[in-house]
């Protein structure tokens, strides 16, 4: 299980020995982050049960049930439930497991070939982040909370041009029907007329042809 209390380890550099590889994650189908995964793993009401402990079921069902209802994206909900299991059930999250997965995932080598300059930008700059946070949960959090966030803007920005593109077109339809459709005043009605002959005219030159 990945939400297990993290054991100091002799540092690196002065036993010459490599740390053991973080933990892989069983990523569930709508979590390509890990954290939710992470979080369901550790919250699961049967972790609590051998040998059983009612109010720690009860908090992990409780806390597992919220789970389930919240995105995978929704990274301020889930931090909120990771402080909470912290507290209630005791438990400590492997935090290496899950920086090796978001890393992965937000990889710039996915971005090299073809190459995507805009994402291979944004991508370095959230890996940059994470580096700097990679033993501090909150730390990797608020970076995650932080992503989420400029998502939602350029979404909104996206949506907001659209609507703007909309908003003109509906414009231009309507003054043309305003203008067709308005009141026949004698220069629209020249107008529309000189069209209807120059379009019969055409025609007649084709039929001659």
């Amino acid at each position: 299980m990945n939400a297990i209390k993290e054991e100091t380890r002799p540092d690196e550099a002065a036993t010459g020995c490599a740390a053991a590889p973080p933990e892989r994650i069983s990523l569930l189908p709508d979590d390509p982050y890990g954290f939710k995964s992470i979080l369901v793993e550790a919250v699961t009401p049967t972790n609590f049960m051998s040998p059983y402990n009612p109010p720690m079921v009860e908090t992990s069902n409780r806390l597992y049930r919220m789970l389930l209802d919240t995105p995978a994206s929704d990274f301020e909900a889930l931090s909120r439930v990771r402080r909470e299991a912290e507290e209630g059930l005791h438990i400590s999250f492997n935090v290496r497991t899950l920086y090796t997965q978001l890393m992965s995932h937000f990889s710039p080598r996915r971005y090299v070939v073809p190459y995507d300059a805009e994402r291979f930008e944004n991508v370095h700059r959230i890996c940059s982040k994470l580096t700097v946070h990679k033993d501090d949960m909150s730390g990797i959090e608020d970076v995650l909370i932080g992503y989420q966030h400029d998502v939602n803007q350029r979404r909104e920005q996206r949506r907001s041009e659209e609507q703007a593109a909309t908003d003109d077109e509906e414009e231009t339809h309507g003054f043309l029907y305003n203008w067709f459709a308005g009141a026949c005043s004698a220069e629209r009605v020249l107008v529309l007329a000189g069209i209807v002959l120059f379009a019969a005219i055409f025609v007649v030159i084709l039929s001659c042809i």
